[in-house]
Parts: C-alpha cells; sequence; structure tokens
C-alpha cells in the first residue's frame, strides 16, 4: 500500500522571492495536459506572491509538459525586468528548431535525491547540438545573477510523473550492469523497461517500493490508455519549438525565435 504524504518544496518559501524557471513548452504530442507537479526540483506544496497583485495565491508552475532549461531558482523583484531583459537578449536571436524527445521511458531522480520522476530524455543528438547550447546561454545569465548553473549530469528531460524514494527498487534492478552515462548514474537510470521483467523478482522487504508516495502525473494518464497508436522504439517525439518561456512567479514571460 502506498503510504501517501503531502509533497513539500526543497527550498523554503521566502516572502519577495519569486520562484523562476526557463523552459521549453511541450505542447499537446501524444499527452492530454492536466494540471499538477512537473519540475525535477520543485513540489507544489507552497505560496507565493503574484508579481501583479502582490496578493499571496498558489504557486504557478509549468503544470504542462515542459523541458526545465536551468535549475529553479529565486528572483528578488528589483532584478526581476534587468533578467528578462539578458535572457530576451541573450535568446532572441535563435532559430526555431525541432525538440526531439526519446519515446521511452527513463527515471530521473533530483539532487536531493527524494524526489523521483518518469521522463523522456531529449534525444542524443538533439541534445548535444540544440538543446544544450541553449543551457549554456541560460547559464550565462543565471550565473552572471549569482545563481547556479545547470545540473552536472546534463540530461534534459520532460517529466511525466513523479513519486519518492524508489532509490532500494532502481539499485536492485541495475545491480547487474555497470554504471555509464548510456545505462544509469546516481540520478538517472535509462532504458527501464528493459529491466522492469526483474521487478517481480524483488523482495518486497527488501526494497522502499512500498514507502513511496501516490503518483503524480503531468498528464491525464487515464485519456493517453484510450489512444491506440502503435509506436516503435525507434520513433521519437518530435515537437516544434519556436519560442522560450521564462516562469517568473505566476506570470510567464515569452521570448520569441526569429
Amino acid at each position: 500500500m502506498f503510504n501517501i504524504q503531502p509533497n513539500t518544496r526543497n527550498v523554503p518559501h521566502v516572502d519577495g522571492n519569486y520562484h523562476t524557471i526557463c523552459y521549453l513548452k511541450v505542447n499537446n504530442v501524444l499527452f492530454c495536459e492536466q494540471p499538477t507537479q512537473a519540475d525535477s526540483d520543485y513540489t507544489y506544496s507552497d505560496t507565493e506572491m503574484d508579481t501583479d497583485s502582490q496578493t499571496d495565491r498558489k504557486k504557478v508552475n509549468p503544470s504542462y509538459l515542459h523541458v526545465s532549461l536551468c535549475k529553479p531558482l529565486y528572483l528578488r523583484r528589483q532584478f526581476i525586468d534587468s533578467f528578462l531583459e539578458n535572457l530576451r537578449s541573450s535568446l532572441q536571436h535563435l532559430k526555431p528548431f525541432y525538440l526531439l524527445l526519446e519515446n521511452k521511458v527513463s527515471i530521473c531522480a533530483n539532487e536531493n535525491l527524494n524526489r523521483y520522476f518518469a521522463v523522456s530524455l531529449v534525444d542524443k543528438t538533439c541534445r548535444d547540438n540544440t538543446i544544450l547550447p541553449i543551457i549554456d546561454l541560460v547559464d550565462n545569465v543565471v550565473s552572471s545573477f549569482g545563481f547556479d548553473k545547470y545540473y552536472s549530469q546534463r540530461k534534459p528531460h520532460v517529466s511525466l510523473a513523479s513519486t519518492r524514494d524508489i532509490s532500494l527498487v532502481l539499485n536492485e534492478l541495475y545491480k547487474a550492469v555497470q554504471p555509464s552515462e548510456e545505462v544509469y548514474s546516481s540520478n538517472y537510470w535509462t532504458n527501464l523497461d528493459q529491466y522492469l521483467t526483474k521487478y517481480e523478482n524483488l523482495v518486497p522487504d527488501s526494497s522502499n517500493y512500498y514507502n513511496a508516495t501516490s503518483v503524480n502525473y503531468t498528464f491525464d494518464f487515464e485519456a493517453i490508455q484510450g489512444q491506440q497508436e502503435i509506436r516503435s522504439e525507434q520513433d521519437k517525439i518530435c515537437v516544434y519549438i519556436d519560442e522560450i518561456h521564462v516562469l517568473v512567479g505566476s506570470r510567464d514571460h515569452t521570448i520569441k525565435l526569429n
């Protein structure tokens, strides 16, 4: 049985700080959108000040499918305009492009290893040639404001669902293979379908599977079950990108690509 507990955020709320994320919105391709937690370092049990009204309201997160281009950061009000201006100056010269996602599920853990995400990784060629160079541009702006750059394990992805600690299960599933960039590391595990056949052999008492909380989906799970389209493992999910989003507090800003 799942032990259902409320979600919490890793960074305590501070009045006057505005949760900020730069990201690519993945429009409805194979999935139906449904508001829920999606970001790999942020959970939604929090209130933040709206940038317009300055009244408390529920934190607005990119609840649709998206690819984060930076770690979540927390801007003071006086830095918001200059941060957005610098990002726009750095990114608006980019041309529209196609985002390619793997058509298979991998697992990513946040840096604190207290939240685990079912994800679709960005295709390696697209990642290396397109997404990581964009992340480098965002990093230049982010670091100039004193914030940390993107994660050391550079695996941009779209989060599909999340739960709490399942590390012991993953360790058991992958114990027969050596860690490598292609297979798994401390914070991600790829090609999950190849290892799930071992699940039935797990001893429940030896894993922390039953200590996980309820799963939060980033899309309408029941709706996708009704889809009949069949794709091969070689197919990629292709999404046309012509804008980059920056969410500051509850206001979403758009940078159009030329």
